[in-house]
C-alpha cells in the first residue's frame, strides 16, 4: 500500500525475509533434546480429584494444598479456586454451598473461580449465591410478617395497628403484606375514631356545658362514624337545657338579691322610724321629769 507512510520501509523489509529464506542455511550444532520434567507432564485431575476427596473427609489442610498444587500447574484453574472456597467455608460438598449461612460472593477465592469458569460453571455458582439470598431474605421476611401479626393481634391503639402496618410495608411484596398493611390501616383509623368517641362520652359525664361544647368539637371531628352525630345532637340539647336552666337560676339569684335588698330598706326606715319615735318618748319624758 503505497499511500501508507514508510511503505519503501516495509518493501525493504520484505525483500529480505525472500532474500533470507533462499539463502542456504548454515549448520547449526546440535543441542542435547533433554527429556520434559515432571511438572510439565503432571495431570492436574488426579491432584483435583485427591483435594475433593480431602473435602469429602474434612481435611481442609490437605484439600488446600492439593488445591495450591493444581494452581502451580494451572493458575487459573476454576476447580481449584472453587476447592480453596470450599475449604475457606469449611464445606464438604459443592452442593452444599448453597446451605451457607451468608453469601460468600465477597470471598476472593470465589471471585476467581468465577473469572477462570466456563459460563455454565458460572450459572451454577452464581445460583448457589443467590439461593442463599433468597433463602436469607424469605427467613428475614417471615421473622417480620410473623411479629407483624403478633402486633396487630394484640394492638388496641392507633399507634399500635400503625405499628403493624409499617412492618408489614416492609416487605409489602411478601405474601399477603400489602392488604394487611391496608387492613391496619383501617383499622388504625378505626382506633383513632374509638378514641375520640370514647373522650367525647367522657367529657359528656361531668354534666357541665363547656364539657359539653368539647364533646361537641371533638365529635365534629368523626362525622358519620358509629352514633357520632346523634351524640352531637344530644350535646346541643343538653347544653341548651343547661344554659336555660343557668339562666333561670341567675334570674332567681337576680330576684331574691333585689327582694333582699327592698327587705332591707324596709327594714331601715322601720329602724329609723323607731329610732325618731324613741327619740321623741325619751325626749317626752325627760320634759316630764323635770318639770
Amino acid at each position: 500500500d503505497m499511500s501508507k507512510i514508510g511503505f519503501i520501509n516495509d518493501i525493504v523489509r520484505g525483500i529480505k525475509k525472500v532474500v533470507r529464506a533462499d539463502a542456504p542455511k548454515k549448520a547449526e550444532p546440535k543441542t542435547p533434546v533433554t527429556p520434559p520434567t515432571a511438572a510439565t507432564t503432571v495431570n492436574v485431575a488426579p491432584l483435583l480429584e485427591r483435594a475433593f476427596i480431602f473435602l469429602e473427609d474434612g481435611d481442609w489442610e490437605s484439600a488446600d494444598e492439593y488445591c495450591e498444587k493444581v494452581l502451580d500447574q494451572e493458575p487459573k484453574n476454576a476447580e481449584a479456586y472453587l476447592g480453596k472456597l470450599m475449604v475457606e467455608l469449611h464445606v464438604k460438598k459443592e452442593e452444599d454451598l448453597k446451605d451457607c449461612k451468608q453469601p460468600f460472593d465477597n470471598s476472593n477465592n470465589y471471585q476467581k473461580a468465577l473469572r477462570f469458569a466456563t459460563d455454565e460453571r458460572k450459572a451454577t455458582l452464581i445460583g448457589y449465591v443467590e439461593h442463599i439470598n433468597t433463602r436469607n431474605e424469605n427467613a428475614r421476611s417471615e421473622k417480620l410478617y410473623t411479629q407483624a401479626q403478633n402486633v396487630r393481634a394484640t394492638a388496641k391503639t392507633e399507634e399500635a395497628y400503625k405499628s403493624a402496618a409499617s412492618l408489614f410495608a416492609s416487605i409489602s411484596s411478601y405474601k399477603d403484606s400489602a392488604a394487611l398493611e391496608k387492613e391496619c390501616l383501617e383499622d388504625a383509623e378505626a382506633a383513632r375514631k374509638n378514641s375520640i368517641l370514647w373522650q367525647a362520652n367522657n367529657k359528656m359525664g361531668a354534666n357541665r356545658t363547656p364539657m359539653y361544647k368539647e364533646a361537641v368539637l371533638l365529635l365534629a371531628s368523626i362525622r358519620g362514624w358509629r352514633d357520632a352525630d346523634e351524640l352531637v345532637l344530644a350535646c346541643e340539647q343538653k347544653i341548651a337545657e343547661l344554659e336555660a336552666k343557668a339562666e333561670a337560676e341567675r334570674l332567681e339569684k337576680q330576684r331574691k338579691a333585689e327582694l333582699a335588698r327592698i327587705e332591707a330598706e324596709k327594714r331601715k326606715k322601720r329602724n329609723k322610724m323607731i329610732a325618731v319615735i324613741a327619740a321623741s318618748v325619751l325626749c317626752a319624758i325627760i320634759a316630764f321629769v323635770i318639770l
